[in-house]
């Protein structure tokens, strides 16, 4: 079964985005952290260096992407959001990946007298140039990001706002979303973007409050959904699994994994599908079992569509966490990090994530390698909502030369 290699770093601020880039034959992950100083991590010499790039007056250093661009094979452009006290600021950042520096700049910012507290990006997707967010007291803006233009709807739920996810379908009539609630023991509910109603699914997968923070799986004839539970100290939940259809398939049972008592699990995805038709799924799991002092287990596990676990493998455990989360890997867009999945080399074999947790009181960040060759003969094909490193390939150049008679 995989394995993993682990080693220790400098730690990363996984509430904000991550991104990837491949420069020079090295793997670098971006952190991008506002607040604390964009920081490069190189799975290559194992370092990693902070930009020093901030911005100051920050409500939180929640930062969703709006665009990225790899200008050169040495460069990575993109734009984030971030909040300050009554408005949203856009900004445009420069990377230089041979230096390890970069700079930012301003591009424009709108003005809502809602904007307080922790800005609540932490709650919001973007599908541009639409940002939609909630506030604190169950609003949902729709903010054109272009002009800074809002709609604004009261979607009923009070201070138990809903949470925006990332699993979403176009259909012919609207866009529908996977979405939850801060309530405790609450269902799973659907949105449907611009017709502006919620309904609950009438799922629920444990005592926590429903938070979508899983990407979906995308495969070539298959689509499949995880949704969590979490936010409640000594909860046991399960993850549980939807179709396109929103058709509730099954559970998987955390507990059945764990052996603990009370599970949560803070990221979650299928990253393949085997040949006889099951996946391959890494998860990361907090023991939840209090405020401080838990554990935080990475697994890679094999499991039917309905939720049937075949086999589980642990990774990698992290002792006696100060946070009641216990960790963090970027295998979860949560909090708004569209684009802070694993990334896939297709060369070596290896799924590469980026790890925090607080073991005894000490910020430490990780760097981590899953080598999947005992089950790689076994995968038909990748999630390709995922960041890959292709094989090399010899291009194929055909000329024709046509004489003229």
């Amino acid at each position: 079964m995989p394995t993993a290699n682990v080693w220790t770093t400098e730690a990363p601020n996984l509430e904000c985005p991550v991104l990837w880039a491949y420069y020079n034959g090295k793997i670098m992950a971006i952190n991008v952290d506002l607040n604390g100083g964009i920081r490069i991590y190189d799975f290559f010499d194992k370092s990693a260096v902070n930009t020093g790039i901030t911005v100051a007056d920050l409500l939180k250093w929640y930062a969703p992407i709006t665009s990225i661009k790899f200008p050169t094979n040495s460069s990575l452009k993109f734009q984030c959001i971030v909040a300050k006290s009554g408005k949203y600021c856009l900004y445009s950042v420069d990377i230089d990946l041979a230096s390890k520096s970069g700079s930012i700049q301003l591009d424009t910012e709108y003005a809502f007298n809602w904007v307080n507290g922790w800005g609540h990006l932490h709650r919001a997707v973007v599908l541009y140039p639409l940002l939609i967010v909630t506030d604190d007291d169950g609003y949902a803006h729709y903010i054109n990001l272009d002009d800074g233009t809002s709609e604004d709807w009261d979607t009923g739920a009070g201070s138990y706002v809903y949470r925006p996810g990332f699993s979403l379908v176009h259909r012919k009539d609207d866009i529908y979303m996977l979405a939850g609630r801060h309530y405790s023991g609450d269902p799973a509910y659907l949105w449907k973007l611009y017709g502006k109603s919620i309904s609950s699914l009438g799922v629920t997968g444990g005592g926590g409050s429903p938070t979508p923070n899983s990407a979906p799986a995308l495969f070539y004839k298959d689509t499949l959904f995880m949704f969590e539970w979490a936010d409640v100290i000594g909860a046991d939940n399960d993850i549980v699994l939807f179709d396109i259809a929103f058709n509730h398939l099954g559970n998987i049972d955390l507990a059945g994994i764990t052996g603990w008592g009370s599970n949560y699990a803070n990221a979650a995805l299928p990253i393949a599908k085997t040949k006889n038709g099951n996946y391959y799924s890494i998860i990361g799991i907090s023991e939840n079992a209090s405020s401080s002092g838990n554990d935080y287990r990475i697994y890679f596990i094999e499991h039917s569509r309905t939720g049937n676990v075949i086999s589980s493998t642990l990774l990698y455990e992290i002792l006696n966490s100060a946070l009641a989360d216990a960790g963090f890997i970027t295998c979860s867009p949560a909090y708004a990090k569209a684009y802070s999945l694993p990334l896939v080399n297709l060369r070596d074999k290896k799924v590469y994530l980026l790890g925090y947790s607080v073991p005894d009181g000490n910020n430490t960040g990780y760097f981590i390698e899953v080598d999947l060759s005992d089950v790689w003969d076994n995968i038909a094909e990748f999630n390709r909502n995922m960041w890959f490193i292709s094989p090399l390939k010899i291009p194929t150049v055909l000329t024709l030369t046509v004489t003229p008679l």
